[in-house]
């Protein structure tokens, strides 16, 4: 599988999750990290394995149980709303060609009985719940990847039901206004055999999800997306649409992105979300136990927790029996690119980072983030409840999951967005960022009708070089979009700034003025007044001297 690797990286994942399953991702094995002199910290840029999706309706009855999701079925003759209307392809600028359903991931019904996952739902619409199924797979007329045709396609439309918002009951509706992962898209096999999983794959490197629970499970193998391919999914709302009744700010894992939104006779509201692939980074720094390493490695710790947990506090002392622990500790580490405290954290780790480990891993998908302080407070004044406000998308391994924040100073967007600078083989990692506005949202933002508007985009680099870096910016009725692209990456802080061009009024050249003279004509008894620049008396008039 073609994963434009320096290297694999392999660590272990843990999580707890109804799905009772095991996901393996990039390992640092033992014969490539020497974990006796190293820690090895793994950055996570996005998702490495293709895990399934599984409907997840609570009762309304229970109010210990009140979080849940729905997950889209394709449109059909009966089901018409709230639904997969259709995923499609295209290269270039060809026309885009429908993909075709073609089944449901496979699991065997002891591995449902046991993880207690919801296959599907019937429609409920007391309790705001239409039909809900799981992940899907999809085939494209003359598209294929390294492992087949198959390509799986997840929705996740989260919600809550109950809490003191919405308390539970026999009437109580399903409020979806939840954050999160919308959707992604991953090419895959499907793999029903665990001898032919072992056989195929013995260390669990390509990056697959198992389910666990019984002796013949089912694997879910990601591979690498075609080349030169963008993707577009169209979905449908009804009952569900209030799952963008916020201020919504959309993050794209994709490159060049973009969403259209259309209304329906019926009350329904179709979304179009597309994009092609992109690569992220995912980076590892190897951190030495030495003391120094300790003190590094604590305060990444401490910058982190401080950025993304302000009130929880932080308990290593420091002290030589913790750093024995420390010290002879074999399991690898990762921290979330997407957490606001990964940007504190990595100036500590950056200078271990080992390029010769990076993997990168391609990317389709789009979440849901909701704007908090005072990024929430420029959204909110600038948007109306329920529209799109913005789209950001990037290939960087850091970046925080929201819209830029707004600078009133400045009069500029501001960002921050992290990445390793090279590959193992010396080869810079070039940068990619995608900022799409509404047209409403960047006319409040500036004071005036952007339209006309010239951007300039800097990036400060952390030696403190400010550089104006190539960029586009685009205009139309409903979006402003930015495309920044061609940098090159460590911890850059990004500004944009626009210079409104005023509409100059048409100029005309001077001309002298024309003098205006009144002659008397007479004929017989009958007199005439004729002015003009050169005036003529009529047939039969004589001027009178």
């Amino acid at each position: 599988m073609k994963r434009r690797l320096i290297s694999v990286l392999v660590f272990t994942l843990s999580f707890t999750a109804s799905t009772a399953a095991l996901a393996a991702g990039p390992i640092a094995s033992r014969d490539m990290v020497d974990v006796l002199k190293f820690r090895p910290v793994t950055w996570s840029a996005g998702n490495w394995y293709a895990w399934p999706s599984f409907t997840r309706y609570p009762s309304p009855n229970n109010a210990a149980d009140y979080t849940g999701w729905l997950v889209l079925p394709p449109c059909d003759g009966k089901i018409k709303n709230d639904c997969i209307s259709s995923l499609e392809y295209r290269r270039g600028n060809e026309d885009w060609r429908k993909g075709t359903f073609k089944r449901y991931v496979p699991f065997s019904a002891k591995y449902i009985a046991l993880s207690g996952n919801q296959v599907s739902k019937s429609a409920e619409p007391l309790h705001n719940f239409p039909d809900s199924a799981m992940s899907g797979l999809w085939e494209f007329p003359g598209l294929s990847h390294p492992g087949g045709s198959e390509f799986m396609f997840n929705t996740s439309i989260y919600g809550e039901f109950g809490g003191m918002r919405n308390p539970n009951g026999t009437d109580a509706k399903f409020q979806y206004d939840g954050v999160g992962p919308i959707m992604r898209l991953d090419p895959v096999s499907i793999i029903e055999d665990s001898a032919e999983y072992q056989v195929s794959d013995p260390e669990r490197k390509y990056g697959d999800w198992c389910s666990n629970g019984e002796a013949i499970r089912t694997c879910i193998r990601k591979f690498d997306f075609p080349q030169g391919v963008e993707f577009r999914a169209n979905l449908n709302f009804k009952l569900a649409k209030q799952f963008w009744n916020n201020y919504n700010w959309i993050i794209g894992y994709g490159s060049h992105p973009s969403i259209t939104v259309s209304n329906n006779s019926d009350g329904s509201t179709n979304y179009s979300f597309a994009a092609a692939p992109v690569y992220r980074t995912f980076p590892v720094s190897l951190i030495p136990k030495t003391e120094q390493g300790f003190t590094d490695w604590l305060d990444s710790q401490r910058a982190f927790l401080k950025e993304s947990s302000p009130n929880q506090e932080f308990k290593e002392d420091g002290s030589p029996a913790a750093f024995i622990i420390w010290r002879d500790f074999r399991v690898s580490q990762g921290i979330d690119g997407e957490q606001p405290g990964a940007f504190s954290a990595w100036p500590f780790l950056e200078k271990y980072l080992a390029p010769e480990l990076a993997v990168e891993v391609a990317e389709w998908g789009f979440r849901k983030a909701q704007p908090t302080g005072e990024d929430y407070n420029w959204v909110s004044r600038c948007s109306t409840s329920g529209e799109i406000s913005g789209l950001s998308a990037t290939n960087a391994s850091i970046a925080k999951p929201g819209p830029p924040h707004w600078s009133e100073k400045n009069q500029s967007l501001e960002f921050q967005i992290a990445a390793p600078h090279a590959f193992g083989n010396g080869t810079p990692i070039v940068g990619q960022y995608y900022l799409s506005l509404s047209k409403k949202v960047a006319d409040c933002l500036w004071g005036t009708n952007v339209a006309n508007a010239k951007a300039t985009v800097s990036v400060t680099y952390p030696d403190g070089i400010v550089e104006i870096i190539n960029s586009t910016m685009k205009t139309s009725a409903t979006a402003v979009d930015f495309s920044i692209t061609g940098f090159h990456y460590s911890v850059d802080q990004f500004s944009i700034k626009l210079e409104t061009q005023a509409i100059k009024p048409p100029t005309f050249s001077e001309k002298p003025k024309e003098i205006i003279k009144t002659i008397i004509c007479v004929k017989g008894k009958s007199v005439k007044r004729i002015p003009g620049v050169a005036p003529k008396c009529p047939s039969g008039y004589k001027l009178k001297k």
